[in-house]
């Protein structure tokens, strides 16, 4: 219940990250993908988003995720998310995805799980 309410909560964020249209970079390029959340649970759930004009294909992929995640959702804007599972070790991690023929970095931090 507790992973449904986070999967939930995750959705929230990222639709309201939606609706303020590029609020990390000022600027739709097409190498835009972002990780929204620049901290978050070590074992939790994270959320990468791409705006409608992004040129980025497959997968996000990063040592920090459990596995690649998928941009699986679109919102009514055009944009893109999909949510995954950090690994449960804390740190700091890179996440990249394949944009135009070359590989676009975004950082975030796993912080320690809660109790």
């Amino acid at each position: 219940m507790k992973r449904i309410f986070a999967a939930v909560v995750a959705l929230g964020i990222a639709f309201a990250f939606a609706q303020s249209s590029s609020a990390q970079t000022g600027t739709a390029s097409s190498d835009l993908f972002v990780v929204p959340q620049r901290t978050t649970t070590a074992g939790g759930l994270v959320v990468v988003l791409k705006s409608s004009m992004s040129k980025c294909a497959g997968p996000v992929t990063s040592p920090g995720f459990v596995a690649p995640i998928e941009f699986t959702h679109q919102n009514a804007d055009g944009s893109w998310l999909g949510i995954g599972e950090v690994i449960g070790t804390p740190g700091s991690y890179a996440a990249y995805a394949a944009c135009e023929g070359h590989l676009v970095e975004r950082t975030f931090t796993a912080g320690p799980a809660r109790s």
